[in-house]
């Protein structure tokens, strides 16, 4: 596959994700605790420290406290 045409899908994929990703308050905590514990540092890694200190387990908590027995940790 051409480079320009694996971007061009690439575009196209992250546009649809972000269309019908969901909720922020769900999405992001799914993406954390469904995580190892030392792929979870390096994934809240590249994201800014209000979401992995602030809003996931403070101003997000009881938004997703109902998914708590699904997660990892």
């Amino acid at each position: 596959m051409p480079a320009e045409e694996h971007l061009r899908l690439l575009a196209l994929f992250m546009e649809h994700t972000r269309q019908h990703a969901g909720p922020e308050y769900l999405l992001a905590p799914f993406l954390l605790y469904n995580l190892e514990a030392e792929r979870r540092s390096f994934f809240a890694g590249g994201m800014p420290a209000i979401v992995t200190e602030q809003l996931v387990p403070v101003v997000w908590k009881d938004k997703w406290a109902s998914m708590q027995p699904f997660l990892l940790d």
